[in-house]
C-alpha cells in the first residue's frame, strides 16, 4: 500500500511539474537585460503569438523599437505606438497588438520587412531592420 502511495505521489509530481518554454525564457532574458517592464509578461508574448499564429519574438521586438520595451509610452500600456489610445494593462496590449500583427501574417506579410510598409511607412526600411535585429537578438538568449 505504501508503494502505491509513493508511486501516485511521484506521478502527481511529474504531472504538475511545469515545462518551461525556451521562447519565454528568451524573451524574459532579453527584456530583463533592458530593464523593461514587459519582461514579466514573456509568457503573454508567447501565448498571444501562438493564439494568433505569429512569430513569438515580433511583438516584443516592436515594443523595444517603439518604446524601449515599454519604458517610454505615449499612452498607458501602449509600448507599440499602436492606434491612438492606451490599454488597460500590458497583457491587453500584448494581445491586441499580436492580433493586429496576425492580420498581416494572414495576408502573407510574415517578416518585419514585409509588414513595415504598412506598419511604419515613413521609415519602413529602417524600422524593419531594427525590429529584425532585435528578433535575432532575442533568439540568442
Amino acid at each position: 500500500k505504501e508503494e502505491a502511495i509513493n508511486e501516485s505521489v511521484q506521478v502527481e509530481a511529474v504531472v504538475t511539474k511545469k515545462v518551461v518554454d525556451k521562447r519565454v525564457t528568451q524573451i524574459k532574458t532579453y527584456l530583463s537585460k533592458r530593464n523593461s517592464p514587459l519582461a514579466k509578461h514573456a509568457q503573454d508574448f508567447v501565448d498571444a503569438a501562438d493564439k494568433y499564429g505569429i512569430d513569438y519574438r515580433i511583438v516584443a521586438a516592436i515594443s523595444v523599437i517603439e518604446s524601449g520595451g515599454g519604458k517610454n509610452t505615449f499612452k498607458p500600456y501602449n509600448a507599440w505606438g499602436w492606434g491612438k489610445s492606451g490599454f488597460a494593462n500590458w497583457k491587453e496590449g500584448i494581445y491586441a497588438v499580436s492580433k493586429g500583427i496576425g492580420k498581416y501574417y494572414s495576408k502573407g506579410l510574415t517578416t518585419p520587412k514585409l509588414i513595415s510598409k504598412y506598419y511604419c511607412p515613413p521609415n519602413a526600411d529602417n524600422w524593419a531592420s531594427k525590429v529584425q535585429y532585435v528578433m535575432n537578438e532575442i533568439s540568442k538568449q
